[in-house]
């Protein structure tokens, strides 16, 4: 799976969250998440991931 299409099924989850009345603070959280992933490098990506520091990523905390 590349970093698009985790953005993609990130957008989705919010779009589900949308349609079940979710909270909507927790939807924007899912799409920040996207928009965050989608923004950064293909390098950039795997070395935080390689590190375990994704969560230090603006828009893509803990929760996600």
């Amino acid at each position: 799976m590349n970093k698009n299409e985790i953005a993609d099924v990130l957008l989705e989850i919010g779009v589900l969250l949308e349609l079940k009345g979710e909270n909507p603070f927790k939807i924007r959280a899912y799409q920040s998440g996207a928009r965050a992933l989608e923004a950064i490098e293909e390098a950039e990506l795997a070395r935080l991931i390689q590190e375990e520091k994704l969560g230090t990523v603006k828009g893509f905390g803990e929760a996600l």
